[in-house]
């Protein structure tokens, strides 16, 4: 079953309600001209998210039902699910608390299990088990077929991958090109192939780390048990 569009941008316009009575009490502490500055940049605000919000409910639901996808996002992350969810009961929408909100600061959430994959460096790593899938409206959606997703796990361990799935990343890299924050990880991928890298050999294990990325990380698990986990927690396989 299709996503409803007019339902989402809905929530979508709720939600810029919401965020415009959250800045009420910013926008009286500045003087009449500056407050009618800041509402004018609100209304263009609206705009350019409900634009943003109506391509990237499109791209989600073109999504196949039951296939993998990755999720591109800025700050060197990797996030992989699978979609499974019906139709739009199954997903919210949020808008980050700041004053002057962009795309990037819209989040659509799905009630669907997702695996945040962070990069401290080329030799240890964050694998985050989320119970929900965030996709911002500036992330790059990429499907995969299972094999994809084993392999981008292999080439996130080693920094190793076949000749086929270098020409996938390649690809990839050159549908995003154009987006800077959202390349990078791609773009990190093939330099680290690109020149001799150790594997990765310290990997932090962790649940909802964007909740709350400054948490104590005390639970490790060896790379060779990854994959598993992310079959088991995206049930794949």
């Amino acid at each position: 079953m299709p996503l409803d569009l007019y339902k989402i941008l809905q929530l979508v316009e709720e939600e810029i309600v919401e965020m415009k009575k959250r800045q009420q009490i910013i926008l009286g502490t500045y003087q009449q001209q500056t407050r009618e500055d800041i509402v004018k940049k609100f209304t263009e605000a609206d705009h350019t998210l409900l634009q943003a919000a109506e391509q990237k409910v499109k791209e989600i639901d073109s999504l196949k039902h039951g296939m993998p996808y990755l999720i591109t996002s800025a700050k060197k992350v990797a996030y992989l699910s699978v979609r499974r969810i019906g139709n739009e009961s199954n997903l919210t929408v949020e808008i980050d608390p700041i004053v002057y909100p962009t795309p990037y600061n819209l989040k659509f959430v799905l009630k669907e299990p997702s695996v945040g994959l962070y990069s401290q460096s080329s030799t240890q790593g964050t694998f985050s088990a989320n119970a929900t899938t965030s996709i911002r409206a500036v992330d790059i959606i990429q499907q995969m077929e299972e094999v994809d997703v084993e392999q981008y796990m292999d080439l996130w361990i080693t920094h190793k991958a076949s000749d086929n799935f270098t020409n996938k990343l390649k690809a990839m890299e050159e549908k995003i090109k154009s987006i800077e924050s959202s390349a990078e990880i791609v773009v990190e991928s093939l330099l680290m192939m690109s020149s001799p890298h150790q594997p990765r050999q310290l990997i932090y294990y962790c649940e909802d780390h964007d909740s709350d990325p400054t948490h104590n990380h005390d639970r490790t698990v060896p790379p060779s048990a990854v994959k598993g986990l992310l079959k088991h927690h995206l049930k794949l396989g």
